[in-house]
């Protein structure tokens, strides 16, 4: 899918966020004997909002005003918000739920094993009361992920019966 030459760069816009949906989804991993079906970028629905003047999508300053009028099942508060908002809540909750778990993770991982997380500032941010007001827990939960793929690609877990090409090293 790209855009005509002569297309606005609103619409522009609207084709490059349809291929990152569509580049997300074909790099998730699944199980081959389970069909990938994202029925929101089906054919007829892209046709159709891209079909839509990019300016209706902002109509009276309502992000996505399209969609929104076209939901009236949605609650009042939902369906005249004016932004999408951002998962941030979630990831708060997920961080003060499993923080013991994941802080013992770093302190003990092959990051900190290596001198390359200030160790005194996780336990110090560790420390903290909850609910915390700032976004550290974000930096924090990017350096879990970090840590988990680096213990996937450790020596032993190479090793695991299993693990692709493991049983050749």
């Amino acid at each position: 899918m790209v855009a005509p030459t002569d297309a606005c760069r609103g619409k522009s816009a609207h084709i490059a966020a349809i291929l990152r949906a569509y580049n997300h989804l074909e790099q998730m991993p699944r199980a081959s004997n389970i069909a990938m079906l994202s029925p929101l970028l089906l054919p007829p629905i892209v046709e159709a909002c891209l079909a839509i003047p990019t300016w209706l999508w902002i109509y009276g300053g309502i992000d996505r005003s399209i969609a929104r009028s076209a939901c009236e099942v949605l609650p009042r508060d939902i369906a005249k918000r004016s932004t999408k908002g951002t998962p941030c809540e979630i990831h708060a909750k997920f961080f003060e739920h499993h923080a013991p778990q994941l802080i013992d993770l770093l302190l003990r991982g092959e990051l900190a094993a290596h001198g390359i997380l200030d160790v005194d500032a996780i336990k110090e941010y560790a420390g903290r009361p909850f609910p915390r007001k700032d976004s550290d827990y974000l930096t924090l939960l990017e350096l879990v992920d970090t840590e988990i793929w680096l213990q996937c690609w450790s020596t032993e877990s190479l090793k695991r019966p299993g693990f692709p090409g493991g049983s050749n090293l």
